[in-house]
């Protein structure tokens, strides 16, 4: 639900998130190149209602924003697999140090 003062309307970037339908990254980045606006108020960056409808109107592409998300997904999918690639290899080189460690006592 926007925030009123006067006849300004503001929301938070979750917000406006969800009613637009919108990633919050993507309206960072916005924020970010100068092309949106918003305001930093009690610990929260707020927007206007008008700022965001003039911004998707003028500058946002639903069909780039598409292909990206289908490549951030992949990205995030091989972030967590090399994570757990990483993991295993840590675990195997224990054990050869550990092993490695048991024959030079003998």
């Amino acid at each position: 639900m926007p925030l009123k003062i006067g006849k300004t309307a503001l929301m938070t970037l979750n917000e406006a998130e969800r009613e637009f339908n919108i990633p919050a990254e993507t309206l960072w980045r916005a924020i970010k190149r100068g092309t949106l606006k918003s305001l930093y108020y009690s610990g929260r960056n707020f927007v206007k209602v008008e700022d965001v409808k003039r911004w998707i109107e003028t500058h946002y592409r639903p069909d780039m924003a598409a292909r990206v998300r289908v490549r951030w997904e992949k990205e995030k999918k091989g972030k967590k697999r090399e994570r757990k690639r990483k993991g295993r290899v840590k675990n195997d080189s224990a054990v050869g140090v550990a092993t490695i460690a048991s024959s030079n006592v003998d």
